[in-house]
Order: C-alpha cells, then structure tokens, then sequence
C-alpha cells in the first residue's frame, strides 16, 4: 500500500488489497469492512467517493483512490452490453 502525504484522503483511509477476494478498509470510519458491506450499509458514502472530484480513481494506490477505480471498474463490467446481445 503506497501513501502520498500530499493526498489526505489516502492515509485516512488505506485499504488493503484483498481479503478474502474482497477489497476491506483497513483503517478510519470503515475500519475491517469490506467494500460490499460498505455498499450496502451506506450507500451515500459510495456516491460520494465516486462523485468526489478531488479523489482520482488509481488502482495500484491505497485509500480511496483505490476504492474508487475499483467501483468504477466494476460499475463500467457491470452496465456493458455486448453488441450481438443488443440485437437478438
């Protein structure tokens, strides 16, 4: 896990890579909650991740930025339709 001192949000809230093939917090407000529980238990924290301009979506750092590439990367397989799918 990597931490910039200029990114406040990345040392506030690190996470750790996987836990069980899930993504957990590792320290803060969500400290041992996975990715999923977080989604379910406040989905308004998601939202605001994802539409907080100053927390830029990169996957190989920690915190938010982590958090954010990965819903993002998920929400973009989980809405992609394939093209012959559309047509029959």
């Amino acid at each position: 896990m990597s931490v910039k001192k200029s990114r406040l949000h990345t040392i506030a809230l690190p996470v750790n890579m996987e836990h069980d093939g899930k993504e957990e917090f590792a320290v803060g407000k969500y400290s041992g909650k996975s990715l999923e529980e977080v989604c379910k238990s406040d989905p308004s924290y998601i939202g605001w991740i994802l539409n907080n301009r100053e927390i830029q979506a990169v996957e190989d750092e920690g915190g938010l930025s982590r958090i954010k590439y990965i819903l993002k990367r998920r929400l973009k397989t989980m809405f992609e339709t394939p093209t012959k799918d559309l047509l029959n």
